[in-house]
């Protein structure tokens, strides 16, 4: 179980031509996936959010939860629960991490998973634009198909100090949103590839999130559903911090 838990804290291909991506193409297309996740910039408001998932491991039909708990512009906790087995808490007070068990284990979050950290802060920041999470940011010449579907694929790459692995997004044409994300991610089981494919997306509080999606890891599926989207409590940011 503990494995599992410490994952939750983190094909074939046809392409079309599609057109060639230069730097002002680019640019515009982005700027367009700045709106349709911001579509009536209410994200500049958002001083902190409370996110609730309701998640199930398919093939073990586990269930779990996962809460995270942002504060602009860079505190984050994450509380993951597996009902009568196991309960972890990530601090994230912007500088430094703690991943705390129900058992009292406490392990400090260092080197390229507290790079993974900080990088996870910038991605659920509401608004933000990709060109501001990632060092650079390319549009591949050709349409990506996966399920039968045609996509814009995007890679993100960090800045090598980082040592972080490239994101590449699949985005829809035609809604301009985040439909497919992969990543290779660094956890206690050493690294691992991480797919996340986006269902369902919906508007609240004026920014629009995925509401349901599936996340795919180690030839295990877990289904993630939103219960609740709470934005703008007030948080001190002790909240955010370890307490020995």
């Amino acid at each position: 179980m503990k494995k599992l838990l410490s994952l939750c804290c983190v094909i074939f291909t046809l392409v079309n031509v599609y057109g060639v991506w230069n730097a002002e193409r680019t640019a515009a297309f982005l700027k367009e996936m700045d709106k349709a996740g911001n579509p009536h910039n209410a994200a500049k408001n958002i001083k902190s959010m409370k996110i609730v998932i309701d998640c199930t491991f398919k093939k073990l039909n586990i269930p779990m939860s996962l809460t995270t708990i942002y504060k602009s512009p860079d505190k984050m906790k994450q509380i993951v629960i597996i009902p009568g087995v196991q309960q972890e808490t990530v601090y994230f007070n912007g500088q430094k991490g703690f991943s705390v068990d129900s058992v009292g284990g406490v392990t400090p979050v260092e080197g390229v998973m507290l790079e993974q950290m900080k990088a996870a802060v910038k991605l659920i920041t509401p608004g933000i634009s990709l060109t501001e999470i990632f060092d650079k940011v390319e549009i591949a010449d050709t349409l990506e198909e996966r399920d039968g579907k045609k996509y814009v694929a995007i890679t993100c790459n960090f800045k090598p100090e980082q040592k972080l692995s490239a994101y590449k997004i699949l985005a829809d044409p035609q809604t301009k949103l985040p439909v497919y994300v992969f990543v290779k991610q660094l956890s206690q089981l050493g690294s691992i590839e991480v797919i996340t494919h986006n269902l369902e997306f919906k508007e609240l509080n004026g920014i629009v999130i995925p509401v349901k999606s599936v996340q795919t890891m180690l030839n295990m599926q877990i289904e993630h559903n939103l219960k609740s989207f709470i934005i703008n409590q007030n948080y001190p940011d002790s909240d955010f911090e370890y307490k020995e």
